[in-house]
């Protein structure tokens, strides 16, 4: 019975911080709409919020932890999908990839369009995902997959006017292009390379 207690009261604290997180970051990108981030305050932050100072440096240290916090969050949820999908199932993964940075589309070029000495997205993103693929066995590997998650998350964050479609095919043709670059063959080699590769790994699945 007292350990059934102490998870329900763990599951409310966790669905309260969510949503006090959620209002924070709320009350900030609405800010951001109106002000550059160095014209923003913590004072305005949680009067648009209605809290006080406390419950804001419970979650954050200052604004431009607060801008990298709802970066990162974000990148995570791309790095779910491409866990999940990038292996399994490239269309899917894709499509998942163009409707979470619909929904973000807003807070991250806002945050985009406002970097300034104390805060710049690419710096943050590189960072963050270098460090999070960073091989010290193989440092070109790490930097090769760090450099395309990088790509598809600057791609999606800046472009304007983006459809599913068109994404798939510039990511697809980029990749092609890149990597028949870099091998020094045709990009139609490098698909049949590609499909033949396929299908002897499902034939090994097969079997």
């Amino acid at each position: 019975m007292i350990l059934e207690k102490i998870e329900k009261e763990i599951k409310v604290l966790t669905a309260q911080n969510r949503r006090m997180k959620k209002i924070i970051k709320a009350a900030f990108i609405e800010l951001l709409e109106h002000k550059p981030i160095n014209k923003i305050t913590k004072e305005m932050i949680c009067a648009k919020a209605d809290i006080g100072h406390s419950t804001f440096y419970r979650y954050y240290q200052d604004k431009y932890n607060l801008a990298q916090k709802i970066i990162e969050d974000i990148v995570e949820e791309y790095f779910d999908i491409s866990d999940e999908y990038l292996q399994s199932n490239y269309d899917l993964y894709l499509q998942k990839t163009y409707e979470l940075f619909e929904a973000e589309r807003k807070p991250l070029q806002l945050l985009y369009k406002t970097s300034v000495e104390y805060f710049d997205i690419n710096k943050t993103l590189y960072y963050y995902i270098r460090n999070r693929f960073f091989n010290p066995d193989n440092t070109f590997s790490g930097y090769f997959i760090s450099t395309y998650h990088l790509g598809v998350i600057l791609y999606c964050t800046t472009r304007e006017q983006l459809s599913a479609k068109t994404m798939k095919k510039e990511i697809t043709d980029s990749i092609f292009k890149g990597a028949s670059h870099i091998l020094n063959i045709g990009e139609d080699e490098l698909k049949k390379i590609i499909q033949q590769y396929r299908n002897r790994t499902e034939e090994e699945d097969n079997n």
